[in-house]
């Protein structure tokens, strides 16, 4: 029986020191995480569609020695009662590694858009901290309007 009451206290007491010493350890909570993506360059809400011949820019601004993270860009290409047919045109992007361009099609449809999305699992990295990264549709096209919508966030 003292053995067992023995081995009783001694657990006890190796629970009670665990549990003091995690009461002990300060804990920090952040009220938002720190990669969490803000959307950029969406339409406004007003409902007015976007101009027909116009090219269109995508600007995350520029914050000292901070990187853009790129988690997801939309793109939207619409036609407006006339419409134009593009073929293998690309929107572009400037200060973000590896300089990569986002290629479509469209039909000459009257009236039509058409809607994509990248996500990407690993986020795209500005090539220079401290710079504006762009993204950018193509040149203005008779009957066609352009929407970019960039996720990101900013981190050293």
């Amino acid at each position: 029986m003292r053995t067992i009451m023995r081995r009783f206290l001694t657990a006890a007491a190796l629970l009670l020191s665990c549990g003091l010493a995690q009461a002990q350890v300060p804990v920090q909570q952040s009220a938002t995480m720190p990669n969490a993506a803000t959307q950029v360059c969406a339409i406004t809400s007003s409902g007015t569609a976007l101009a027909v011949n116009t090219q269109t820019t995508c600007t995350l601004g520029a914050i000292a020695g901070q990187y853009h993270y790129i988690t997801g860009i939309t793109f939207e290409v619409c036609t407006n009662g006339t419409g134009t047919a593009e073929n293998q045109d690309v929107f572009t992007s400037t200060n973000i590694s590896n300089t990569p361009s986002f290629e479509f099609s469209i039909a000459a449809t009257a009236s039509i858009c058409q809607r994509w999305s990248e996500s990407f699992a690993v986020p795209l990295k500005s090539a220079a901290p401290g710079t504006a990264t762009t993204i950018v549709s193509p040149t203005a096209k008779m009957n066609n309007s352009f929407n970019i919508r960039a996720y990101y966030y900013t981190a050293p």
